[in-house]
């Protein structure tokens, strides 16, 4: 009796090792990242900590293109989890998603189960699917919106069913903006299917139009409103030609023509990767099935959209045809139907060497794609270097100082406690004024002063800014000419008052710290910032390449695992002489145990010299710590000592997370960022302006970054130097245009 019933656990076993592959599939994907991810996730951490959705404080440039991804970023930001591998957990739901909705269409629209089956095997052999639904971007769940959205309206279609279809397009429109094609496609195909089946619009029709219009136009009345832009910056500085309507569609059409004529077009190539000519022609048998023409012309519908979007975006940069992802499982269905088609059109193969014929088919179909991802390619623009050079940035350059690059995802993100000057015009409306004419933006660069500037030596701008500032004094260029950076951040005259004077024992003309900055008591294992400053000397310089420091107790020492010196950056600076000091700033973690430590550095020559100490307090006696430390701090801020009492105040922050310390740490900051303000004010020109905004806006970014999170006078005194700033800066460009 037993072997007479079903066995609805073998029925499930093909879905079962449809996720499992899917799951084995996404393997390969999951160690990249590109770099561009990081771009996204330090808006959603400045959302998070109070700043607003910004790429730098005070700066109101849209650099994102995902919107409704960028406040998905801000959850794990706000619960100090890792960003990334949310990220990709939200990729993998999306991808094992998208498989379900392809298999659950096949089943609709094919008898056969292998047929069913193949939409969702061509996805799982693509590889742009595999990589781009794990690199920490939108691509996969945007793509799985629009599939999900097209695959639900043609059912609504059919049926009549409430238009749940529409909330899944407005989704589509959030992810990314030119989501829109895809709902305005879609809208038109319901016109022809109505128009052919002599039908009027129903409310649920007029419904469905609303909502993903409304969206969509909400969502750029905001921007337009907090960015001061419709579009993000990446639409003004990566789309060439006219931005009228008749001057994009005539774009488009030439994108159009170059995308088809051209063997090496981003279109052609990506086709190449589901068999090129062969695909396309079983795509096309599934087009003139008449029993599937209003699924499939949908399809091809929504492949054209895409299509046009890539001839007026010229294409993409990165590997692996980022945008051809959307419109690839589209694809995949026509193939899949145009293989069921071949298979139903001979009598003789509908019975189980059907489904061995066309899963043969399929697999050979898999076997012409010609890409193959190269690893250089990959590391090109995979963030995790980026990241780790961005962090040792952060622990040699001030919180608050200004980095140029081209590169800024990783490096943003990473040096987190830096500002970033795109060069490529992302974060930057003023210099993606500057892509059609750079002339007028030859000042710019140098009125800005970055800190530290990263040359692109495939950029011919970078190449331009970077002479441009290496013929300004005061910078000094790296051993391998790669990187400037500010004399000032790396030589010093004098030690600042709030430096501890350390007692030099030894040969005068040996390396030896002068002076160190340093908390005077820290909570267990918490990061500390610090400065030491080395007596000029000509010898033995690589000695102090290759210091390290330690942490001593009971005559035991202990690794502190500080940062590289600027050395590992730069080189020995010949201005560096027995009159000039050596910055050198570290961070390293506080001894995990509580107790009195001596910090101690060690040189390359094995010479060793104590520098200063650290007293380790935990539970109440570092809250007492921090509250003596605050008390202390206001009595310096009313005799206006105010360098010591920033002092004072970031001892408190590194004894504990006082509240206290972070209230009196915003009030001084705006008081003497106001009194900045109020020096460039009577200054008269926009040079002499200048240097007073950029004290200003680092001494509050600074605060920014060391307290973690932006109160609201903070954030306003941020914004307002952002403000005077940007007027600065466009003056200029306006006056050079």
């Amino acid at each position: 009796m037993g072997s007479d019933q079903p066995r609805p656990l073998l029925k499930q076993l093909p879905l079962a090792g449809l996720l499992v592959a899917g799951v084995a599939r996404l393997a390969y994907g999951a160690s990249y990242t590109v770099d561009d991810a990081y771009i996204t996730l330090r808006y959603s951490r400045n959302l998070a900590r109070g700043a607003g959705a910004v790429f730098n404080p005070g700066e109101y440039v849209k650099g994102y293109s995902n919107t409704l991804y960028m406040w998905l970023m801000t959850l794990p930001e706000l619960l100090h989890h890792d960003p990334i591998g949310f990220s990709k957990l939200i990729g993998a739901a999306a991808y094992l998603g998208l498989l379900l909705v392809l298999l659950r269409e096949g089943r609709a629209l094919f008898a056969s189960q292998a047929a069913a089956f193949g939409a969702p095997g061509l996805a799982l052999l693509s590889m742009p699917l595999a990589l781009w639904y794990m690199a920490g971007l939108e691509t996969g769940l945007y793509t799985t919106c629009v599939v999900t959205a097209v695959v639900k309206r043609l059912r609504e279609q059919e049926r009549e069913l409430a238009p749940y279809s529409a909330a899944w397009f407005a989704a589509a429109a959030l992810l990314r903006p030119e989501g829109i094609i895809f709902f305005v496609a879609m809208a038109g195909h319901d016109v022809v299917v109505k128009v052919f089946a002599r039908k009027r619009p129903s409310l649920r029709d007029v419904l469905w139009c609303v909502l993903p219009a409304s969206v969509y136009g909400a969502e750029l009345l905001v921007s337009k409103a907090y960015y001061g832009a419709y579009f993000p910056s990446t639409y003004y500085a990566k789309v060439a030609g006219s931005q009228h309507v008749l001057g994009n569609l005539a774009v488009v059409w030439r994108g159009l023509c170059a995308q088809w004529s051209s063997p090496n077009s981003y279109v052609r190539t990506c086709l190449g990767t589901v068999g090129g000519l062969w695909g396309i022609g079983l795509a096309a048998i599934g087009l003139v099935q008449r029993s599937r023409l209003r699924q499939h012309s949908a399809f091809a519908l929504m492949l054209m959209a895409q299509v046009a979007f890539i001839a007026r975006a010229d294409g993409d940069w990165m590997p692996a045809w980022r945008f051809c992802v959307p419109l690839l499982p589209f694809v995949f269905l026509l193939i899949a139907g145009g293989i069921a088609g071949v298979v139903a059109a001979l009598p003789r193969m509908r019975d189980a060497a059907a489904n061995t014929a066309w899963l043969a088919g399929l697999a050979a179909l898999a076997l012409t794609a010609p890409f193959v991802l190269h690893a250089s390619d990959r590391a090109l623009v995979s963030a995790p270097p980026f990241l780790r050079q961005g962090e040792a940035f952060a622990s040699l350059l001030p919180p608050g100082a200004l980095l140029s690059s081209f590169d800024v995802g990783g490096y943003g993100y990473g040096g987190g406690s830096l500002d970033i000057l795109d060069m490529a015009g992302l974060t930057s409306d003023i210099i993606t004024r500057c892509n059609a004419d750079w002339k007028p933006c030859y000042p710019l660069p140098a009125l800005v002063m970055p800190d530290f500037v990263r040359r692109h030596p495939g950029k011919r701008k970078g190449d331009i800014i970077y002479k441009l500032l290496r013929s300004k004094h005061g910078y000094l260029v790296s051993a391998n000419g790669r990187y400037l950076v500010k004399q000032e951040l790396v030589l010093a005259s004098a030690p600042p008052a709030t430096a501890h004077s350390v007692v030099s024992h030894g040969d005068p003309a040996h390396p030896q710290v002068m002076a160190l900055e340093l908390a005077a008591h820290s909570g267990p294992s918490r990061r500390l910032s610090g400065v030491m400053y080395w007596r000029g000397t000509d010898t033995n310089r690589a000695a102090v390449r290759e210091r390290k420091l330690v942490w001593m107790r009971a005559q035991v020492g202990h690794d502190a695992a500080a940062s590289v010196v600027f050395w590992s950056y730069i080189s020995a600076p010949e201005q560096w002489d027995t009159r000039s000091l050596f910055v050198d700033r570290f961070t390293l973690d506080a001894p995990a145990a509580a107790g009195t430590y001596d910090l101690a550095v060690e040189l390359g020559d094995g010479s060793r010299q104590a520098v200063g100490s650290l007293e380790v307090v935990e539970g109440a006696t570092a809250t007492q710590a921090a509250s003596s430390d605050v008390a202390r701090a206001r009595a310096r801020a009313a005799q206006h000592d105010t360098e010591a009492a920033f002092a004072l105040v970031r001892d408190a922050l590194a004894a504990a997370d006082s509240e206290l310390a972070r209230n009196l740490y915003d009030r001084l900051a705006v008081e003497r960022a106001h009194s900045l303000v109020a020096s460039s004010s009577a200054a008269r020109t926009p040079e002499a302006k200048a240097p007073f905004l950029r004290q200003a806006r680092q001494l509050l970014h600074q605060t920014y970054w060391e307290t973690g999170r932006a109160s609201t006078d903070l954030r306003r005194a941020i914004d307002e130097v952002g403000r005077l700033q940007r007027e600065i800066l466009l003056g200029l460009w306006q006056r050079g245009s």
